[in-house]
């Protein structure tokens, strides 16, 4: 009896396990702040059967490259271009995570990120201005989605602070999210109530996601000593002022249902998140800036034309057969391979 009912159980826990797709992790890329290679990521990611894993490094794409590679070799994993963006001047968060949804985001994302690398490099962090420059100049960059980092602590009176960057996000309300995570680090109860409240108040959909910082539990220390070296303080004292539980690693759908079992909307949300996102870093080619042709033609029709109308130059007493086959066959080649600009 004891059996069936523990098999029951079981049963019932697997039926309510969701998929999931994590959308935030820094990768080694993110100096000092991530503890395993993109590629350490994405194995872990696919071998514990996640849907997807964005790669949010700071300020960069700098790791999607290398995740890319090992990426393509699952065609059932999802892999999600983002960034971590740093703020500064904002009473409730700390920076922004964004992700790049379509070719079209990824190139509006791409241009805040090289903006911020030209003027903020030294201080490391943009400012509100910089936000509301790039929502007005950069059209491509609100179709993005956006995930606000909030701070864990303190909770308490925290409506009672106006957040400006908050008023500006709310505009882009249907490409908001509230990201949650439980990783045992003394507020996971403070967090569920402040979440269930924004979500009340503002209308917004809360998300799950672990911040991961390193693929594995073998990784968590070389992502301690990072940290420490990022503190500037010994070892035995950091410890103290830094998480380190191993909570940051990558988790499993199973585990993940079991951290928010009285929470399951915020894993669902994620999956909605991954089918949202169709862009893929394959999608990016290499394309030769456009030509100007005579108005009313294509570039391949002008092509065409100029080919077509040196043969007899070239060959004065009869075009060939064979080279006007050729020339067709080529002229074809390059219509498929968008190279009529070249």
């Amino acid at each position: 009896m004891r059996v069936e009912l523990k098999h029951a159980i079981k049963s019932s826990l697997t039926s309510r396990i969701l998929p999931y797709t994590e959308v935030s992790a820094y990768s080694s890329y993110s100096f000092l702040n991530g503890g395993s290679s993109p590629e350490s990521l994405v194995h872990r990611a696919v071998e514990l059967g996640l849907s997807g894993l964005a790669i949010t490094d700071h300020v960069g794409v700098y790791g999607l490259p290398k995740a890319y590679q090992v990426a393509r070799d699952h065609p059932g994993f999802k892999l999600i271009t983002g960034a971590d963006i740093s703020l500064a001047g904002d009473p409730w968060f700390s920076s922004i995570q964004v992700i790049a949804p379509t070719i079209r985001a990824y190139a509006g994302m791409c241009r805040v990120l090289t903006e911020w690398h030209s003027k903020h490099a030294q201080q490391s962090v943009a400012i509100l201005s910089d936000w509301d420059r790039w929502c007005d100049d950069i059209p491509e960059f609100k179709s993005c989605l956006f995930f606000p980092q909030w701070e864990s602590s303190p909770l308490q009176g925290r409506f009672q602070k106006k957040s400006p960057l908050w008023e500006r996000l709310m505009s882009l309300k249907e490409n908001l999210y509230w990201p949650i995570s439980q990783v045992k680090d003394g507020f996971c109860a403070n967090k569920l109530d402040w979440t269930q409240a924004v979500v009340r108040r503002f209308g917004v959909k809360a998300i799950a996601h672990q911040g991961v910082r390193y693929a594995t539990l073998q990784d968590a220390e070389s992502h301690r000593i990072k940290q420490t070296i990022a503190t500037l303080k010994p070892y035995s004292e950091a410890w103290q002022e830094l998480m380190w539980n191993r909570e940051r690693r990558i988790k499993s759908p199973e585990e993940m249902a079991r951290v928010f079992q009285n929470y399951p909307q915020v894993l669902q949300t994620t999956q909605e998140v991954g089918e949202r996102c169709s862009f893929s870093m394959g999608d990016l080619r290499l394309q030769y800036p456009t030509e100007q042709v005579p108005e009313g033609m294509t570039s391949h029709e002008f092509l065409k034309k100029i080919c077509y109308d040196r043969l007899p130059q070239r060959y004065p007493l009869g075009v060939p057969e064979k080279v006007r086959h050729v020339l067709q066959k080529e002229l074809e080649l390059v219509r498929t391979l968008n190279f009529e600009d070249y």
